[in-house]
């Protein structure tokens, strides 16, 4: 069976279940006929193109066995449609196929007790608004360079129990949030950074 009966509507895709933002992946594209018999060598032109919530280029490998490699590295989560297209080596060969897949990009875990938060411990006054930039990062202190990650901060008093401020968080994509509050009252606060998993609180004074 030669190259040019390669088949992108009988070809197999794999690779593409637990992607997630921020890091690099790899789809394999198992090369068949129409009749979904596997093809044993390479040649072929195969080239994909991503779309979604961010840009995102395929690097594609031949690996002259039948399989062909797609690298990327998706930044932001959310559903891409990535449709590759296929053409035959040889002279004779004109017919172009195309093949459309559906992919869903996660967020990576934002473990709070390492998010880097650097005016943490900054004084400044009551009954002014307060802005705190939080650098997300993983449960290994790796810096997450993608956003979605679904963070949430509040301001409780150290004096009151009973005053919780809930911020307003701008998801800036890029690992970056950026959470604004107005405390109303002089006094020291913990500021509690959340996400779907763990708590993580710092002391500022006011």
């Amino acid at each position: 069976m030669c190259s040019s009966d390669l088949s992108a509507q009988g070809s197999k895709l794999s690779g593409g279940s637990d992607l997630v933002a921020g890091r690099q992946a790899t789809l394999v594209l198992q090369a068949c006929d129409a009749y979904g018999n596997l093809l044993l060598s390479g040649g072929d032109v195969v080239t994909g193109l991503l779309s979604g919530p961010s840009p995102c280029n395929l690097v594609a490998l031949d690996m002259g066995d039948g399989q062909y490699h797609f690298r990327l590295t998706p930044q932001l989560a959310g559903e891409y449609k990535l449709v590759l297209t296929s053409s035959g080596q040889s002279p004779d060969s004109s017919a172009v196929n195309t093949q459309t897949h559906s992919l869903s990009v996660s967020a990576q875990d934002v473990w709070p007790a390492a998010c880097h938060v650097p005016d943490a411990h900054k004084t400044v006054s009551a009954v002014s608004a307060v802005t705190f930039s939080i650098q997300a990062r993983d449960r290994h202190d790796s810096p997450i360079t993608s956003g979605g990650g679904g963070v949430a901060v509040e301001m409780h008093s150290s004096t009151d129990s009973g005053k919780i401020w809930h911020a307003r968080v701008l998801d800036v994509g890029n690992g970056e949030y950026r959470a604004s509050l107005e405390p109303l009252s002089p006094g020291q606060y913990l500021v509690d950074r959340k996400s779907t998993r763990l708590n993580s609180s710092h002391l500022c004074n006011l």
